[in-house]
Parts: structure tokens; C-alpha cells; sequence
């Protein structure tokens, strides 16, 4: 079994690192874990941060299924899903 390795930024100083899958996230520069914890509901309550998150989420899928998405394209995409919702 082969190890994965993923490169990460740093919250803190900004510096790229290298770690393995299996360890925590911390920068062996500042010694600061690279993780944070968020309150999902209260940004999902609101729809200026829900829509650029979910805008997001849009591009990062089709660029993972090999797609192209535009900002443009991924917000008229939200945009039809919430109407369609509604």
C-alpha cells in the first residue's frame, strides 16, 4: 500500500508543505494545524455565502468529471437549481 501525500497551505504563514494523508495537518514552520472549524448552518443561512460556496462546489465537480465550468456557467447553473427548488 502506497502512501498519498497532498500538498497544503498553511493558515497562517501562507508556506507550502508537503504531508502524508495519514497525519494532521500542521506547518512545520509555525507549528499552527491547518484545519479550522466553521459553523455550517450559520453559513448556509446566509445566501450570499451559501451561493459563493455552492458556486464553488459547482466548478470543483465538473473540473473533477474533466469539465470546463466558468463562474459564469456554475452561477446560472445555481441560479436554475434554486429556482427549480422554489
Amino acid at each position: 500500500m502506497r502512501n498519498s501525500t497532498y500538498k497544503t497551505i498553511c493558515t497562517k504563514c501562507g508556506q507550502t508543505f508537503e504531508r502524508e494523508a495519514w497525519r494532521c495537518m500542521v506547518c512545520p514552520q509555525c507549528q499552527v494545524k491547518g484545519s479550522k472549524r466553521y459553523n455550517l448552518q450559520e453559513i448556509f443561512s446566509d445566501p450570499v455565502l451559501r451561493r459563493k460556496i455552492m458556486v464553488g462546489c459547482i466548478i470543483a465537480t465538473q473540473a473533477h468529471e474533466g469539465l470546463t465550468t466558468t463562474q459564469e456557467q456554475a452561477e446560472a447553473a445555481y441560479d436554475k437549481i434554486l429556482k427549480e427548488t422554489k
